[in-house]
């Protein structure tokens, strides 16, 4: 049976690992040895229970390259042990802290595991390793609580949605004549209604993400020529009614284009998230529900 193994980077202030035990300075909250570090050895862990407030484990299948990988993401405000059980019991994941970091702590991590083609690692692989079920997630704030919180993994994978509009084309080499107007761009598809294994499943919501490729570009996708840079302690607030950046005072706005925004992404059951980076400028990402017409965003 071919393993999934999670890659990671690892630097000095954080270790993280498959297996194995951690300890909490608290003599009332720790985990004895790497054979007692199961979800029953929680029973024995002393403390006052909090639930973890954002717990996620989920399949991503990259249709156009055909592979498959896990993601996870557990975020609170702030833990110096992570652990993520199996349905059976067995430790998963389990990240401490080190260094520098162990006084700080965490308080969210994302992870993507390895992308192995399906060819290499399959769906009947994918389900061996990660059976179905609830993940049950254990932790030590950073008070000496104990979190406690579960993931539902699920194999309902959909097959990828079927697009009708914009006509989408086969070889590469005849996208010049398909190229589309940006003004009252519309992006249309048909329901998806069933998973890879042919199950029946209802999909609630649909994530339309649009994106610039270029080859020459070493990361994938093309960086912007001005690069719009939003500073870190400005994100928190720029979806707040009449804030402005100070930089962007001297153009005229009145600081509530994205706050309208964000109430109408609410209204329809989504939500606005941005990103921002030196030399890479400023991504926003905008989720809604599918519409109840037509499949159309």
């Amino acid at each position: 049976m071919k393993k999934f193994i999670a890659l990671f980077l690892i630097v000095n202030a954080l270790s993280i690992f498959a297996g194995g035990s951690r300890e909490s300075e608290d003599e009332d909250s720790k985990v004895e040895t790497e054979e007692d570090n199961t979800l029953d050895s929680w029973s024995n862990v002393r403390g006052r229970e909090v639930e973890m407030e954002e717990t996620m484990l989920y399949i991503e299948y990259n249709f156009t390259d055909q592979d498959l990988y896990v993601h996870g993401m557990f975020d609170d405000e702030g833990w110096e042990l992570l652990n993520v059980y199996t349905p059976d019991g067995e430790l998963l994941l389990s990240v401490s802290p080190q260094s520098g970091l162990k006084d700080l702590c965490m308080a969210g991590i994302f992870f993507e595991s390895r992308e192995p083609p399906t060819s290499e690692f399959s769906f009947s692989d994918l389900k061996a390793n990660f059976p179905q079920g609830e993940y049950a997630v254990r932790g030590i704030t950073f008070k000496g609580d104990i979190y406690i919180g579960s993931a539902l993994f699920s194999h309902d994978l959909p097959v990828p949605p079927q697009i009708t509009a914009p006509v989408l084309v086969e070889d590469e080499k005849d996208t010049e004549d398909a190229i589309v107007a940006i003004d009252n761009l519309v992006v249309r598809w048909e329901d998806v209604t069933k998973t890879v294994d042919g199950m029946p499943v209802i999909i609630t919501a649909y994530e339309v993400i649009i994106t610039k490729e270029e080859h020459e570009d070493p990361h994938g996708f093309s960086r912007p020529v001005f690069d719009v840079h939003v500073p870190a302690d400005h994100l928190p607030y720029i979806f707040d009614r009449f804030y402005c950046v100070e930089s962007s005072r001297a153009s005229s706005g009145t600081g509530l284009g994205l706050a309208i925004a964000l109430d109408v992404a609410k209204v329809h059951g989504g939500s606005i998230k941005v990103t921002s980076e030196i030399g890479a400028g400023t991504t926003f990402i905008v989720k809604l529900l599918k519409s109840n017409k037509n499949n159309q965003i």
